[in-house]
């Protein structure tokens, strides 16, 4: 389930704090560069803590572009591995809030969404079953860029990075 991220704002910031300069956020940001880990407010950012049974298991984040009619710059983190043990209840937690915001976005009656992967994150081959049970709903066509040795990590080695470009089929 997602509920407005600033109701676990605390728990939030606290959570990004404990993974910084660490992969899980390098996979999180996409840099290394230092990010804001403020859960903020904006006109435009929509933020979701995700929860099962009132515990915090991730953060989900997109901006929307109203003119350009757009939903972009997503950000999905799991910050609990300790539900993964339980019956994947993390991992359909997570799926579910997924679909969550999707059903917002298409609610939005957006004419693009797009989000990037940074190759190696062990979430990628979700995000490819992402893109093909959108598909299968015939409401949206997608296709993937990729940018090579986009980025750097810590260790000073390079990663490509993928975008996936979801367009609003017209009918």
């Amino acid at each position: 389930m997602i509920v407005p991220a600033i109701t676990y704002k605390e728990e939030i910031e606290r959570e990004f704090k404990k993974i910084h300069y660490t992969d899980k956020y390098l996979w999180y940001t996409g840099s290394i560069d230092n990010y804001d880990m403020e859960v903020k407010t904006e006109g435009d950012k929509y933020a979701f803590a995700i929860v099962c049974q009132e515990h915090l298991i991730g953060y989900i984040s997109f901006r929307v572009d109203w003119y350009c009619s757009m939903a972009y710059n997503f950000s999905l983190i799991r910050f609990s591995d300790a539900f993964v043990e339980i019956d994947g209840v993390a991992t359909r937690t997570i799926a579910n809030a997924i679909r969550e915001v999707i059903q917002l976005i298409e609610s939005f009656n957006l004419h693009r969404i797009d989000f990037r992967c940074v190759e190696g994150n062990p979430a990628e081959f979700k995000y490819w079953r992402i893109m093909e049970v959108v598909e299968k709903s015939k409401k949206w066509y997608w296709h993937g860029i990729k940018f090579t040795d986009n980025i750097r990590d810590y260790k000073g080695e390079y990663h490509d990075t993928i975008c996936y470009e979801l367009i609003r089929r017209e009918e």
